[in-house]
């Protein structure tokens, strides 16, 4: 959300006639350092806790919620596409770093609601065997190693 408020700030101002180049400039830079922040934290915190269930022998996902889970993992990569195919246009229009920092947090984010979706549809299809407890920190594991890139 702080990444969001900082595009919106840094688009709104630079129409301004007030606000130079250097200052767009520098808030543009400041918006690409919050999301890179961001995507560092979001891989630590993802690869920390598959790790401790990979540790803990897996965890199977189980209940009403892993439909929910996938419906919902399948609804936010359709919003991060259109979002991500916006980016790409507007980088074709005014290529900027701003831009290719989003088309990478979206190509990312896209990717692990695909992942996602994809591990449960996996867990549910091998329920109750060995091979499902793992298949959701595995598929952590590849989110992390993903947005390390």
């Amino acid at each position: 959300m702080l990444v969001l408020v900082s595009v919106l700030v840094v688009a709104g101002g630079s129409k301004k006639l007030g606000m130079s180049t250097r200052r767009a400039a520098m808030a543009e830079t400041l918006v690409n350092a919050l999301a890179a922040v961001g995507m560092c934290l979001s891989m630590a915190v993802v690869a920390g806790v598959a790790v401790q269930r990979i540790g803990a022998g897996g965890v199977e996902p189980h209940g009403s919620g892993v439909v929910l889970a996938m419906s919902l993992n399948v609804a936010y990569a359709a919003i991060n596409f259109w979002i991500l195919r916006r980016w790409k246009a507007r980088n074709m229009v005014a290529a900027s770093a701003l831009a290719r920092a989003q088309i990478c947090l979206f190509s990312d984010k896209l990717s692990s609601n695909l992942l996602i979706a994809a591990s449960l549809a996996t867990a549910m299809i091998w329920e109750g065997t060995i091979i499902a407890r793992f298949i959701d920190p595995v598929a952590g594991l590849l989110i992390a190693t993903m947005t390390a890139r």
